[in-house]
């Protein structure tokens, strides 16, 4: 009980300290990038799945068409985006190989706590699925640079670049061995490699991990024509999302979209952030790290779930009250290692 009245007075100070230090002028100035940066990074968000939303409430868009369409976007808008991604990574940048093991061992770990979280809290292996999915996947890709580009980074986000080459390719292997666990019941072998082989997101990995090895060059027609998709994938994206939401089912879901939304904004944040301080990271290396654990639930799990048969309330919910919440949260995390003098 004494340590955790200890622990309690002193979370508590460190915390009124980093509020009253909001007041002084450099930290005022780059929480409020970060806060414009939330703003615009996720308001967006919530119009586009609202738009999605309203088609299906007026009849544009059936659960049948969503359906279809978002076959679409896993075979087409999502292994272009990844692609691309890797494609377009400065390797060069990564300079420090414990960085790099660092991270994928942080992402694993992530999975792995996900895992024994939620495994004793639901017994159905469609929830259970789309539980650990939402809790361990970030949405990386949307929000990384946009806050590593902010001050004090000085715009240098080649670090998120590489860093979301090589941890979306990881997030999307783990999610296809585990999907297919839960669906199928079993762990096969043959049956797991034979997801992997058959997934475009992983072949779209391998491509782009190919390409970029051999340093090869896209022609300037294909090298647009994977832009252009790339950036229809996210709204698209989130205009499905809007329009299979059910609030009635999703409500009814609350528990686990709790747990899974727990995971991901406060207790993986919390551990590996402070892991990353602890190592030694600062400046914009320990900043790039930031969206990695304390961005929201990433948008393309809803996506993933549909083709691999998770529970699509649990993605939905955990999508959007991740994202609402992760306002707030950023904020949190951004001042309090700010206060730290972690950048």
């Amino acid at each position: 009980m004494l340590l955790y009245h200890s622990l309690f007075l002193f979370l508590s100070s460190l915390i009124l300290d980093t509020i009253s230090d909001l007041n002084k002028p450099d930290i005022t100035d780059n929480t409020a990038h970060i806060i414009g940066i939330s703003f615009n990074a996720i308001v967006p968000m919530f119009l586009i799945i609202a738009i999605g939303y309203t088609f299906k409430s007026i009849g544009w868009i059936t659960p049948a068409e969503v359906k279809r369409f978002n076959k679409i976007v896993f075979h087409t808008f999502m292994p272009a985006m990844l692609f691309r991604s890797i494609y377009n990574s400065d390797l060069s940048k990564l300079m420090d190989p414990g960085y790099l093991i660092f991270v994928l061992v942080s992402v694993m770990i992530t999975f792995v706590i996900a895992v024994l979280a939620v495994l004793p809290l639901e017994k159905d292996g469609a929830k259970r699925g789309a539980m650990i999915h939402a809790a361990y996947r970030s949405n990386y890709i949307l929000l990384g640079t946009p806050i590593v580009a902010a001050p004090p980074s000085d715009g240098d986000t080649g670090l998120a670049a590489v860093v979301a080459s090589i941890t979306i390719p990881l997030y999307t292997i783990l999610a296809v061995i585990m999907l297919e666990y839960f669906r199928s019941g079993k762990l096969r072998l043959n049956g797991m490699l034979k997801s992997l082989a058959k997934n475009p997101l992983i072949i779209a990995s391998v491509a782009g991990i190919i390409v970029k090895i051999a340093g090869i060059q896209l022609p300037g027609v294909l090298e647009s024509v994977v832009s252009k998709l790339n950036s229809a994938a996210s709204p698209v994206a989130l205009l499905l999302l809007g329009a299979s939401f059910d609030w009635k089912q999703v409500a009814s879901e609350r528990r686990n979209i709790a747990i899974s939304t727990v995971l991901r904004l406060v207790i993986f944040p919390a551990v590996m952030l402070t892991a990353g301080a602890i190592i030694g990271y600062r400046g914009v290396e320990f900043v790039t790290l930031i969206p990695l654990f304390a961005s929201p639930t990433a948008v393309n799990t809803f996506n993933m779930d549909q083709e691999m048969g998770a529970d699509l309330n649990i993605a939905s919910g955990a999508i959007a009250i991740s994202t609402a919440l992760s306002f707030v949260t950023l904020f949190i995390w951004v001042s309090l290692f700010k206060h730290l003098g972690m950048f």
